[in-house]
């Protein structure tokens, strides 16, 4: 595993490698919420890896979880683990979960299972309890974004060299003397 790589991914998400187990997978801390969980999923499946609950002394700790590699952890959800399921008043789901029967389990597993119905917007931490929360919204919700209508981040990069190149092209107008038919193109258009 990319050290380096899952670091900058994890910084996005408000999350952050707190330790080492023995078995080599990393242990990460999620703030008390994690926006756009589903996303994160995505994108460490891209890498081969996921996300799982680790086994706990207390149940009660912060939510975190381990970074493994994707096939360790494939095992299904049982479907009285996702019973507990009410609809809140902004027109979102809300799944209820505990820690400790969540221990071993997959959270790329639990949003395959729920693919063909939700998207997973957003994990919530209760501080002191055993419980934690994955909001998710209905697969045909306006409200949330499509991964491809996300701007990238390879796209984002490009954006200073575009107004890079309009500088230059405006600046080849003004340096060769025609600024002058370049404002007179702009204002006869205005006409």
């Amino acid at each position: 595993m990319d050290k380096d790589a899952i670091v900058e991914l994890l910084d996005e998400f408000t999350s952050g490698i707190v330790g080492e187990e023995a078995d080599g997978s990393f242990r990460i801390a999620f703030a008390r919420s994690c926006e756009m969980v589903g996303e994160l999923t995505k994108q460490l499946h891209a890498k081969n890896l996921d996300l799982c609950f680790p086994a706990s002394k207390n149940g009660t700790e912060t939510l975190y979880m381990n970074i493994v590699p994707a096939n360790d952890f494939s095992k299904s959800i049982p479907h009285d683990l996702l019973s507990n399921f009410v609809w809140l008043p902004n027109k979102m789901g809300m799944y209820t979960f505990t820690k400790s029967e969540m221990q071993g389990m997959s959270l790329h597993q639990l949003f395959l299972q729920l693919e063909p119905n939700f998207t997973p917007c957003l994990l919530e931490d209760e501080p002191g309890t055993d419980n934690f929360y994955l909001h998710v919204a209905n697969k045909d919700d306006v409200r949330v974004p499509k991964c491809d209508e996300l701007v990238s981040s390879s796209n984002r990069d490009l954006l200073p060299m575009i107004g890079m190149s309009v500088f230059v092209f405006f600046l080849a107008f003004y340096t060769e003397g025609n600024f002058q038919s370049l404002l007179a193109l702009f204002t006869k258009n205005e006409e």
